[in-house]
């Protein structure tokens, strides 16, 4: 099983940004990845071969791929294996631009991976629900933006 993760807006308030000195903190009250304990609890029951995780988030596109893995807790972090897509040169055989792939919809994005790996079985933890197939929506798990994982409907969904 594959899962498509985003960050903003699921492990924390969509409310993320960095710092002069180069610190990715929160607009609001909180920290980054505070929720990030409900996901880790989530995957116990699963090996690390059982359940990988695909960083369908954009930190992986703006700061790359290493640094937005090894920012996540070790727990979570020793699950990803790559992001959906990465600009330098990395699934070049895509035949995708980073403009291009910066326009699409993050189901387009995770879609383009899936089928581009043949992926078979997964599902998206994420805030952004626009453009999803009505077919495969229910592969959703759909976080709101402000509250994200600590929504208890939200972790019912992922036991």
């Amino acid at each position: 099983m594959i899962v498509f993760l985003d960050y903003d807006g699921v492990l924390h308030p969509d409310a993320a940004y960095v710092t002069p000195n180069g610190q990715i903190e929160l607009r609001i009250a909180g920290r980054v990845f505070m929720w990030a304990h409900y996901l880790t609890d989530a995957l116990t029951a699963y090996s690390h071969e059982e359940v990988q995780i695909v960083l369908s988030t954009s930190w992986a596109s703006v700061f790359g791929f290493e640094m937005a893995r090894d920012a996540l807790p070790l727990e979570i972090a020793e699950r990803v294996v790559e992001p959906v897509w990465k600009k330098e040169g990395y699934f070049a055989d895509s035949g995708i631009s980073p403009s291009h792939f910066e326009r699409m919809s993050r189901y387009e994005q995770i879609k383009q991976y899936r089928d581009r790996k043949d992926v078979k079985h997964w599902l998206a933890i994420d805030n952004d629900d626009c453009g999803w197939s009505p077919t495969e929506r229910h592969l959703l798990v759909k976080t709101e933006d402000m509250i994200g994982l600590s929504d208890s409907a939200v972790q019912q969904e992922l036991i």
